[in-house]
Formats: C-alpha cells, sequence, structure tokens
C-alpha cells in the first residue's frame, strides 16, 4: 500500500518542480511548456492534489506553498499514528480464529430463563 508522498515519483516530481518554478495560472498553459512528461500528466496533477501542493478549479491551477503542502501531510500523518493502536488491536482480533458466539445475559431475579426457539416448553 503506497502513500501520498511524491520521493518516489520522480514524474511527480519533475511536474512539481515545473509548477513552481513557472507557475502557468492554466492547465493550457502548463500543457503548452515543454519538456514535461505528458504520458501521466493527468495522473502526476492528480497525485499533487492529493498531496496539497497544488488545487485544480476547472481549468485554473492554484498553488500552495511546499511547507504548507508538507505541513499539512505530516499533521495528518501525526494524528493516523495516534490511531496505531486502536488500529493494530481491531487487525489482531481479525485475525483472532476464535469462535464468537452471540448470546444473551439474562440478569436480576425478575428475569425468567426464556426458551430458544424450538426448545420445548
Amino acid at each position: 500500500m503506497a502513500g501520498s508522498s511524491l520521493g518516489g515519483d520522480p514524474a511527480a516530481l519533475r511536474v512539481l518542480a515545473t509548477l513552481l518554478r513557472s507557475r502557468p495560472q492554466t492547465l493550457p498553459e502548463l500543457r503548452g511548456l515543454r519538456g514535461l512528461p505528458t504520458s501521466d500528466l493527468d495522473g502526476v496533477l492528480e497525485r499533487l492534489v492529493r498531496s496539497g501542493f497544488i488545487e485544480l478549479s476547472g481549468d485554473r491551477i492554484l498553488y500552495h506553498a511546499p511547507d504548507r503542502a508538507v505541513e499539512a501531510q505530516a499533521a495528518a500523518l501525526a494524528e493516523l499514528v495516534t490511531l496505531l493502536p486502536d488500529l493494530t488491536r481491531e487487525w489482531q482480533r481479525g485475525g483472532n480464529t476464535a469462535v464468537v458466539i452471540d448470546a444473551e445475559l439474562v440478569h436480576g431475579h425478575e428475569q425468567q430463563w426464556r426458551p430458544g426457539p424450538g426448545t420445548p416448553p
């Protein structure tokens, strides 16, 4: 399972560097730039949006400072790390092969054991 980190995505890093340097305002302006990988440009832009470096509004491109985007990713990771103990516990429960039964506990002197379905009275 891969995250939205761009560290292992040379095409995205190349497009991001070009965007930050030249800052085209629209997608047509971006597509007009030379030297960009065009085979999966839409996919690269989508990854940059998910990573928080840019926003797309129609054909307009809005930019976020790299430190803001990285800070948001770090905050999201920190929040996820706080959930790790609960997620790990659920993971371990999922691997448990113990049999789970559905039971009703009847408690108190007013309650009588009720026969289950198919049990003779």
